[in-house]
């Protein structure tokens, strides 16, 4: 009894809580727990965060003449500065109180069309050399664009190197049949062109259907392994010789 009597007062008694931890209990019981997950949470902020912008230079450190139409006057003023020797970019883009990337291409615009992608350290360079010539008109050559390119039509192809895969491989498979009829110049280039364009398995599943349609008293792996031979024998550069002989028949010429 004295222990159950014990226990009771024990059950009854709140806990006691030490001073350091009473404020962060309270925090602790005052804060809400968030009703989604921490991945959650991020992805909505991620989703509701506004999109990047590129950076933009304050309109108070803006050029003068930033967005203002070019003129002739501001191409004479680059002419000057080449002539003069200046070289840098950045000095001349402040002569005209502009920014540095359009007044490097309006400059390479004063270059001849073949000279327009040269680098940004050899423009000015390169315009003061041509401003030497007594007869350069950059005036003129603002005006000039790359010929376009010309138009290659590839060669229209005649002859065995013109015909479609399909025909190839039955003329190939045709002119097999035939034997030397056809000639060995004509078979040499057939059966070049087609090792050229990888026809070979091609020619074999022709072989192979001719076999299993056409009556041949062949199982498939039969027919598969004299369709290989056949080929090979075909593609070999002794002339063929009918009629080909298998181990156990012989394969008729017209097959």
């Amino acid at each position: 009894m004295p222990a159950v009597s014990g226990a009771r007062v024990m059950l009854g008694v709140a806990p006691q809580v030490r001073g350091r931890d009473r404020g962060r209990e309270t925090l602790m019981a005052e804060t809400p727990m968030p009703d989604t997950e921490p991945w959650e949470r991020d992805v909505g902020f991620a989703l509701d965060a506004p999109a990047p912008t590129w950076p933009r230079r304050p309109p108070h450190e803006q050029p003068p003449n930033a967005g203002q139409p070019w003129t002739d006057a501001d191409y004479e003023e680059i002419v000057a500065a080449a002539r003069e020797g200046v070289t840098d970019m950045e000095d001349v883009a402040t002569r005209l109180g502009r920014a540095r990337n359009p007044t490097l291409m309006k400059a390479r615009r004063l270059l001849p069309p073949a000279e327009r992608t040269a680098p940004p350290d050899r423009v000015m360079r390169l315009l003061r050399e041509h401003l030497e010539e007594p007869d350069y008109d950059w005036e003129r050559v603002t005006l000039e664009e790359l010929p376009p390119r010309p138009v290659v039509n590839p060669p229209a192809l005649t002859g065995v190197a013109g015909l479609t895969r399909e025909d190839l491989v039955r003329i190939c498979y045709a002119l097999a049949l035939v034997g030397g009829v056809a000639g060995e110049d004509l078979m040499s280039r057939v059966t070049g062109e087609v090792r050229r364009r990888c026809l070979v398995p091609e020619l074999v599943e022709l072989r192979v259907h001719r076999l299993l349609h056409l009556g041949a008293e062949v199982t498939w792996e039969h027919a598969r392994s004299d369709a290989g031979r056949w080929v090979d024998t075909v593609l070999s550069p002794a002339p063929v010789e009918w009629p080909f002989v298998e181990e156990e028949h012989v394969v008729p010429p017209y097959w």
